[in-house]
């Protein structure tokens, strides 16, 4: 099969596959067959007999891919060249012609051009023209005028050439040629390849141990008429210069089965080519070096530029936050008690009592703060919860407490020792004391109403606990 499409750029050495096969008048299947399945680069076909009835159709199907030779007179019937193309070649393709009807040719691009020609020379017992004698003269003038026109290009020439050549022909032949002499054409062709510098490659390689009729090209069975026929007589020659790119030659009869149901007549003679093309790269590669980055002034400069890139105009200064609120948490029961539903109101009745600054002190007792400059103004504390005790009242409470008396030395317990309630501060601002009956009306109207906010808020919000209903305690009628 033939390679697939390149996608890189530049100069690549790849293998080309070239062959020709004599198909004895052609049909529109098999044409579509070489086309589609034959895996051919370049595939020369000879003795079409004209082209199928739907070759135009072919054409506008394949564009590019299928070039034919002139049409030829009623005296050559069995003349045609068609060459087939895969979409690779046909992507190379510089120029293309044809000189009569059974010489065709074409030229691909590459580091050095490839002129490929295709031709039928016809046989040595045809008794009408063209003759064989007179086809290679011609031949040889079309071959030189294309290396005149091309000088620098490599050329092959290849098809049903229907001559032998002999092996060790020395510059021309190798010695797996299947023939010890060269036919009368043979002699002609061999001096065409030297006026041209060709050298035949299908003779420089050996054929397969399990190909049973070796490098022959042409097979015909023995018959009662005619005996068992066996020759090499089509034949790809290379460019001396460039004989060394030639990489294989082998000879298949797959597409003869395919046609006839058995190996008979002609043979695919195919040769691998290494041919460096140019071609298209998607991109090029870098070989990056990153051990700049490590200097710092480096990475000032690269941050600076990725800073200027990412910019999409003026920097925009962010907002500052909004300080945090500082209101209490409504949820917290240890502030606001009448919301627990563990909470008594019976037991625990909520007052309002003052606040001083210092948290050491047990009664907490409206307090003024003078202010410099400034007309004096009462600063007002709510202690909501009654259950909140300090530090040094829960280790007053403690039920046994140890006592050391020091005149004695003896240790004595005491249960349930009590400390007795300090005395009110007596000296209070009469200013302060006027406030007072207000204040506390204002402060319990403004409590009662928000708890009753919060109570009904987290009825209509807060799920209801299953744990809530077994908490609740019912107060018995005897209590009251």
């Amino acid at each position: 099969m033939c390679l697939r499409p390149l996608k890189q750029e530049g100069w690549r050495d790849q293998v080309l596959r070239f062959g020709t096969w004599n198909t004895a008048s052609l049909s529109d299947h098999i044409l579509r067959w070489c086309i589609i399945s034959a895996g051919f680069d370049v595939l020369i076909l000879t003795e079409t007999h004209g082209v199928p009835p739907s070759f135009e159709l072919i054409q506008r199907e394949f564009p590019g891919r299928v070039i034919r030779s002139c049409a030829g007179d009623e005296t050559d019937s069995a003349a045609g060249i068609i060459i087939v193309l895969s979409k690779r070649a046909a992507s190379l393709t510089l120029s293309s012609g044809t000189e009569n009807a059974r010489m065709a040719w074409v030229r691909l691009n590459g580091i050095y051009n490839l002129t490929i020609i295709g031709t039928y020379v016809p046989h040595a017992s045809k008794w009408r023209p063209p003759f064989q004698g007179e086809y290679l003269q011609g031949l040889e003038s079309s071959v030189q005028n294309l290396r005149e026109r091309f000088p620098r290009d490599c050329q092959i020439l290849a098809g049903d050439i229907n001559v032998k050549l002999a092996r060790n022909v020395e510059k021309l032949t190798g010695r797996f040629s299947m023939h010890a002499n060269s036919s009368k054409g043979g002699e002609r062709f061999l001096e065409l390849m030297r006026n041209t510098n060709l050298v035949h490659s299908s003779s420089h390689f050996c054929p397969s141990s399990t190909a049973p009729r070796g490098s022959a090209t042409f097979y015909r069975p023995k018959t009662e008429k005619r005996p068992r026929c066996l020759s090499q007589i089509d034949h790809i020659c290379v460019s001396e210069r460039y004989k060394s790119s030639v990489q294989s030659s082998k000879v298949y009869w797959y597409p003869s089965i395919r046609k006839y149901t058995e190996p008979y007549d002609h043979g695919l003679v195919a040769i691998e080519f290494r041919f460096r093309i140019a071609v298209r790269k998607s991109e090029v590669r870098v070989n990056l070096d990153y051990s700049s980055l490590k200097c710092e002034e480096t990475q000032r400069k690269l941050s600076d530029l990725i800073e200027t890139k990412l910019s999409i105009g003026p920097k925009l200064e962010k907002e500052p936050k909004e300080p945090k609120s500082q209101a209490p948490d409504l949820t917290d029961h240890r502030i606001f008690p009448a919301l627990n539903p563990l909470f008594d109101p019976k037991e625990h009745t909520t007052s309002l009592t003052t606040v001083e600054e210092n948290p050491k002190e047990q009664s907490k007792i409206l307090t003024t703060v003078e202010n410099p400059g400034t007309q004096k103004q009462p600063q007002i504390g709510i202690q909501l919860n009654p259950l909140r005790r300090r530090p040094d009242q829960e280790r007053d409470r403690e039920n046994l407490t140890t006592v050391q008396k020091r005149e004695t030395g003896n240790l004595t317990t005491q249960s349930n020792l009590e400390q007795p309630e300090p005395e009110p501060r007596t000296n209070l601002n009469p200013k302060a004391e006027a406030y007072r009956p207000a204040m506390e009306t204002e402060i319990n109207a403004e409590y009662n109403a928000l708890t009753k906010a919060v109570q009904e808020a987290q009825k209509e919000t807060l799920p209801k606990l299953p744990m809530m209903k077994s908490l609740k305690k019912q107060i018995p009628a005897e209590a009251n």
